[in-house]
């Protein structure tokens, strides 16, 4: 689980990165699923200084086997990250790449996104109140502001038994 940093820290860190000469790799797993709240500014739209590798997806909106992501790299890298992929990946298959950009060009993307989010508010909402209402006593479900994941907190839950639990869960 990750957290969403307030303007003023992130600021700073923007700060302390272009101070030590560091990188900053922000990974917006999930990002476009934010639940009651209005959607964060990525990390690196504040970056004046080319100091963020912003690592992104389409699996989450689209498919898992369709394994296409990106980054958005300050300009200096953009030769060492292709030279990588070169050497390291299969490479995505370019009509894949293709229909993803006519999506996005489109529109169609957007409004997926859009209809994806309002689906999955309904349904996060009926798990917060189904927890709410059968395990209130046991446990609370945290993480749920965004991203398409949470977590079941049972502070009573002995260590002694956490590997039974985890064990029945498989």
């Amino acid at each position: 689980m990750g957290a969403v940093l307030p303007v003023a820290r992130r600021l700073q860190l923007l700060e302390w990165a272009s101070r030590h000469d560091a990188w900053i790799i922000e990974h917006d797993y999930g990002g476009e699923f934010r639940y009651g709240q209005r959607l964060i500014d990525a990390l690196q739209s504040m970056d004046t200084q080319a100091r963020v590798i912003y690592v992104g997806t389409f699996s989450k909106a689209l498919s898992p086997q369709l394994r296409l992501g990106y980054l958005v790299l300050p300009r200096e890298l953009v030769h060492v990250f292709r030279e990588a992929k070169r050497l390291t990946d299969r490479h995505s298959l370019r009509w894949e790449q293709s229909v993803l950009a006519s999506l996005i060009d489109s529109g169609a993307y957007e409004r997926h996104v859009r209809h994806l989010r309002r689906d999955n508010e309904q349904r996060r909402k009926a798990l917060l109140e189904a927890v709410d209402q059968q395990l209130r006593d046991y446990g609370k479900l945290v993480g749920m502001a965004a991203g398409l994941h949470g977590v079941l907190r049972l502070p009573g839950l002995r260590a002694e038994d956490e590997a039974k639990v985890q064990a029945t869960a498989l």
